[in-house]
């Protein structure tokens, strides 16, 4: 817009509404050109590619919570294990002691 066309808006009282105005008529000038256009295309490429990169990271995430769940049930597992074999080593242990105890006493 020019000049002319701003003061019959009356604009031309306020220099501040004048510099608003100018400033919208510059962005509106800017987004309808192909710089604007381009700049555009290259911000949604960039917003697909992180929204690709977000799923990745997410399916990465799952993979890794499952496996650690994995991981975790079998430890739980030897763990049991673990505590089954420490029982069955002492009960051994009081036999066999149990065992030379009777036999030194025959002897």
């Amino acid at each position: 817009m020019c000049c002319s066309q701003l003061i019959s808006f009356g604009v031309r009282s306020s220099p501040l509404l004048l510099k608003r105005f100018l400033k919208k008529a510059k962005l509106t000038r800017f987004l309808n050109s192909k710089a604007a256009s381009s700049i555009t295309r290259r911000s949604m490429k960039r917003s697909q590619i992180l929204k690709g990169e977000k799923m990745k990271m997410k399916m990465m995430n799952l993979k890794l919570y499952l496996k650690n769940k994995c991981i975790m049930e079998e430890n739980m597992m030897l763990r049991k294990k673990a505590l089954l074999l420490s029982q069955e080593n002492k009960a051994l242990l009081l036999y066999l002691q149990a065992s030379n105890k009777s036999n030194g006493k025959f002897l």
